[in-house]
């Protein structure tokens, strides 16, 4: 009875001990513990993120003429077009990184350089940073307890004489590599911050003395972006501008109220945009169509740039007059794989219809019926209320200029100048 006694409890000890036991394979990461022991970890790992190939192509050249004679050679089939367009390469998923990261490997690998020369097991010390090949800075550089890699200096603005006091701090949260930047100008709480989280997010926020505030954040994973920012205007309505894409409708919405006025709404697939509506509130209305997505035309010339025979044709007739339009932009570039047809219109929004959105206006047939003017409205009028979430970093909700005071208190206190910094691991 007591070997069962025994058996029994070995058993549930057992089962506890693997209820404890993580079921994430990744390994964990061991935090460094020495200044010069972080300083090589992150700057490894600033490179190895800066190391993934960008998948964005050089830019598509394109072709200008200046009053050029007809060419008849010019003069495609749509098949010529379509085939090139089919096949162009998803771009759905871009994400480049390389601008908002190069400058901080830059001065990690000032830091590392330094640190080979100082070789000691030191947790603080002093380095020299050259600005853009002509100012020196003295920077402060330790490692903090949580086993970040924090850099501290000040230099003067770039276009003016204000002291900008800088804090940047990289290490790992959640084995997830992490960066963060502060800067503070002259005036308290006049200041940006950045914050990378790889395979995560980048968000920037940035809050000047008068309450002006803007909040970005861009997803790593599926490119979905969202920014929202306030503007307080002492000779009228205060000014909000909201933009999001979502990566799920593949909408870009833009709605800015008080003195910017905007409406913005532009639909992409998995190569580039399609269409898009644009009302900056003087009654005109902008509307551009890839008219590589409408179907009535078999023949577009091949012209980037104004020439009388620039548009879409079928059967030899032009479907738009000089009027319908203000500019055509037609492309096709066989070795970067790039075909465009667009037309951008301009139009009273009183006299917009159906007919116009959908292209039956002007003989063709626009393939995306879910482009209505009430879909239009619907995604701008509701765009507060559907990307509310987007809008809340942490506890902070941007969309409330009252809480926004409160964001500057709960940035990492070692990203401060007025902080004591933490050192013991």
């Amino acid at each position: 009875m007591k070997k069962i006694i025994v058996i029994t409890m070995m058993l549930i000890i057992s089962f506890m001990l693997l209820a404890c036991t993580p079921t994430n394979n990744a390994p964990s990461i061991e935090l460094p513990k020495t200044l010069k022991e972080g300083v090589t970890t992150y700057h490894n790992k600033l490179t190895s993120v800066l190391e993934v190939p960008s998948t964005n192509d050089e830019a598509i050249p394109t072709r200008f003429y200046n009053n050029t004679p007809y060419n008849p050679d010019d003069m495609l089939p749509r098949s010529a077009y379509q085939t090139v367009y089919d096949n162009m390469r998803n771009n759905t998923n871009d994400v480049v990184l390389s601008e908002y990261l190069t400058h901080y490997k830059d001065k990690l690998d000032e830091v590392l350089l330094q640190m080979e020369a100082i070789d000691d097991e030191a947790i603080s010390t002093n380095v020299y940073i050259t600005f853009q090949g002509i100012l020196q800075i003295e920077a402060f550089v330790y490692l903090s307890k949580d086993g970040g890699i924090t850099l501290r200096y000040t230099a003067q603005g770039i276009f003016n004489d204000t002291e900008v006091q800088y804090g940047i701090k990289m290490g790992y949260k959640d084995d997830l590599f992490y960066l963060k930047e502060l800067k503070v100008y002259e005036v308290e709480k006049n200041f940006t911050y950045f914050e990378f989280l790889e395979n995560s997010n980048m968000i920037t926020v940035t809050y000047s003395e008068n309450a002006q505030y803007r909040y970005q954040y861009v997803s790593q994973v599926n490119n979905e972006h969202f920014d929202i920012s306030y503007t307080p205007n002492n000779y009228g309505p205060d000014g909000r501008v909201v933009s999001w894409y979502n990566p799920i409708t593949n909408i870009s919405a833009v709605v800015g109220d008080g003195y910017e006025s905007t409406r913005h709404f532009e639909l992409f697939n998995d190569k580039t945009s399609i269409f898009s509506y644009s009302d900056s509130g003087d009654g005109m209305l902008a509307l551009r169509f890839q008219l590589l997505e409408a179907s009535g035309w078999d023949h577009a010339y091949l012209d980037s740039n104004a020439h009388r025979n620039e548009g879409v044709y079928v059967d030899n007739y032009m479907l738009f007059t000089n009027h319908d339009y203000r500019q055509f932009n037609v492309d096709l570039n066989y070795d970067y794989g790039f075909a465009n047809v667009g037309v951008t219109i301009d139009i009273a929004k009183e006299n917009l219809t159906q007919a116009h959105l959908n292209l039956n206006h002007y003989d063709m047939d626009f393939n995306h019926p879910e482009i209505t003017i009430d879909y239009i409205e619907s995604v701008m009028a509701n765009i507060h209320q559907d990307s509310a979430d987007l809008a809340k970093y942490d506890f902070i909700n941007f969309s409330n200029i009252e809480n926004f005071d409160l964001f500057y208190d709960f940035v990492d206190s070692d990203l401060k100048m007025d902080k004591t910094p933490s050192y013991e691991l």
